[in-house]
């Protein structure tokens, strides 16, 4: 995040406080973990150019150096193992094909327990959920997201299920919350939840 901001300035992004901006937008990433949505809000606040968007995607998008590291969130893989055995576990995510397999390798997760790996550049991942319940042939559809507008609205206008992963302090609008059947801090606290949806 930090690299990607300083390229902003360096690209000429013109701020009043540089420090002051980058403190406020850390601060931002750490209550929401987004950080393309960080980034995306902030040059809206600032009424940055449009090539900013641009060059913010890019960046974030890039492929991480060796020493970065991508952790799981507590729970993550022994959740995915135990029910890829009993349903199909499908990962829709939003961004560029080779970035996302990066995370995946670097986070430890095999991508062979996904029945259906879909990166996309959209936003709205309705389209690929309508897809993928039709090749699995299923009415049934259970999202787990930590993004209300992208990876829940969308599953709930297709009557799906859906679990908003997010720290409690993380403030969500009253709109929000309709869109949301489960809500949990962490991760593994899904496990319970989808035992009781599959069995």
């Amino acid at each position: 995040m930090e690299r990607t901001f300083l390229s902003l300035v360096d690209q000429g992004l013109a701020l009043d406080n540089v420090e002051h901006a980058l403190k406020n937008l850390l601060l931002t990433q750490k209550k929401t973990k987004k950080s393309l949505c960080v980034l995306q809000e902030f040059l809206d606040s600032v009424s940055a150019n449009e090539k900013f968007y641009s060059i913010a995607e890019e960046k974030m998008n890039a492929l991480l150096p060796d020493f970065f590291e991508v952790r799981c969130f507590d729970g993550v893989k022994k959740v995915l193992e135990n029910f890829s055995k009993k349903v199909p576990i499908c990962l829709v995510t939003k961004g560029v094909e080779e970035y996302q397999e990066q995370k995946l390798k670097k986070a430890g997760i095999d991508r062979a327990i996904f029945s259906k790996i879909i990166v996309t550049r959209e936003k709205n991942k309705k389209i690929h959920y309508t897809k993928l319940m039709k090749y699995f042939d299923s009415q049934k559809l259970i999202a787990c997201g930590d993004h209300v507008d992208g990876d829940l609205v969308p599953a709930k206008q297709l009557n799906g299920t859906t679990i908003y992963v997010g720290e409690s302090n993380r403030p969500l609008d009253k709109d929000a919350l309709k869109y949301l059947d489960y809500r949990v801090e962490h991760f593994f606290q899904v496990e319970p939840i989808l035992e009781k949806l599959i069995g």
